[in-house]
């Protein structure tokens, strides 16, 4: 797509990335041209108030970092650099909105585009919880592609019964795990 193909009420962004771009299951590194409308390229409106949208330049990572190092179990000792090059490289990553625009929820997904993702990072701020958003935010990140073809894994202690809506079992004899050790 060229400039010219732009729409005139578009925003155009020019985004030089350190990452390698995933699209259409190949990789592609170096620059990326991302053509923004008026929508915002969002995705699903769920019940008027809220707004599921797969933009990463739309993420606000000031946010994700603030919840991920300061509210998870699984994240707090992540660094904001590091949580800026996961939202980069991941395959799918998905904001929860509300109706003005701020974030609420976040989910990462990270695939190899062809056999096996991994679900990570998902949260939905307290404010906005008990309303189903967490099961359409995870539905979302799930069911699309490049992910929705793939074996989807996920370590989670808590929310089981919301992932077990969404299909995802307890793992079988066969799934082993390796921590990770000193670098």
């Amino acid at each position: 797509m060229s400039v010219s193909d732009a729409n005139a009420g578009a925003n155009i962004v020019l985004i030089l990335s350190s990452a390698c771009d995933r699209k259409r299951f190949r990789i592609r590194c170096g620059w990326r041209l991302r053509v923004i409308g008026e929508d915002h390229g969002v995705k699903r409106l769920i019940s008027n108030q809220y707004e599921l949208d797969d933009d990463p330049v739309r993420i606000d990572r000031e946010a994700v970092h603030r919840y991920l190092s300061g509210e998870s179990y699984w994240a707090a000792a992540r660094g904001r650099e590091v949580m800026d090059e996961l939202i980069e490289t991941a395959a799918r990553v998905v904001g929860l909105y509300a109706s003005n625009g701020r974030q609420l929820g976040f989910a990462r997904v990270v695939s190899d585009g062809h056999t096996v993702s991994y679900l990570a990072d998902v949260y939905v701020l307290e404010e906005a919880r008990g309303r189903g958003l967490g099961l359409e935010l995870v539905r979302f990140a799930v069911d699309e592609e490049p992910v929705r073809s793939t074996k989807i894994m996920l370590h989670t202690r808590d929310m089981h019964a919301l992932y077990a809506k969404l299909g995802f079992d307890k793992p079988g004899e066969r799934t082993m795990e390796r921590w990770p050790t000193g670098r």
